[in-house]
């Protein structure tokens, strides 16, 4: 299918009968509340049903656009830009130091039958080590040596003990495997040592999820 040539996902949204399916889901999620509510008056369970279909329909989007731009040449390089600048993620490697930033990261493996494709951020990291790599002609492949020390650091302004229970978050481990295909190396426990923390973030623009790998031995490609 068209769409497993940009974002490999598992599954999209095949036509449009499908995506306005699932925007009737995100409306029976939004419905329950008064239309002037913020969304922090919405339950974990409504937050978490929008961001899966909301994630999937962009992602969905965002592959037609891609497969247009090959195969038809449609897009000019304003436009280009602008897909490149809507990628919630960002990527920077300095001093042998390769930084990931995201969007939180949130529990999802309990929706049945979809424990791979609610894990859609990682399409998103996928797609911008791809973006960087290209940008600065610059290939991640073994650029860094193992063993590995990887940081996960959550960052929000306040702390909250109910939205900030623990460490354990599976789709983080989707992220670090897909950094680990870029680098080309196995992410396993003989490879890496696996830090989480969480900070205080100073400003809300530094909110979020960052993902740091570094050689432990500070080691990097010649």
């Amino acid at each position: 299918m068209w769409y497993k040539k940009s974002f490999d996902m598992e599954t999209a949204y095949g036509n449009v009968v499908e995506i306005n399916n699932a925007l009737k889901h995100i409306d029976e999620s939004l419905k329950k509340y008064d239309r002037y509510d913020g969304p922090e008056k919405m339950t974990y369970d409504d937050l978490d049903n929008v961001i899966y279909r909301a994630e999937k329909i962009a992602l969905t989007c965002r592959a037609a656009l891609e497969y247009k731009e090959k195969t038809m040449g449609v897009f000019d390089k304003k436009e280009e830009k602008k897909y490149s600048e809507n990628l919630p993620v960002s990527v920077n490697f300095n001093d042998g130091i390769l930084e990931i930033r995201t969007p939180f990261t949130f529990k999802r493996m309990y929706r049945e039958g979809s424990a791979k494709e609610n894990y859609i951020l990682m399409n998103y990291v996928r797609a911008a080590l791809i973006e960087w790599q290209e940008k600065n002609d610059t290939d991640l492949f073994q650029i860094i040596k193992p063993p590995f020390d990887v940081y996960i650091i959550r960052r929000k302004m306040k702390w909250n003990s109910l939205q900030i229970c623990d460490h354990d978050n599976l789709e983080n481990g989707r992220i670090i495997n897909e950094i680990f295909m870029a680098l080309g190396y196995s992410d396993n426990a003989r490879n890496v040592d696996l830090h989480c923390q969480f900070r205080l973030a100073d400003k809300e623009e530094d909110e979020g999820m960052l993902f740091i790998v570094k050689s432990r031995n500070g080691v990097t490609a010649n």
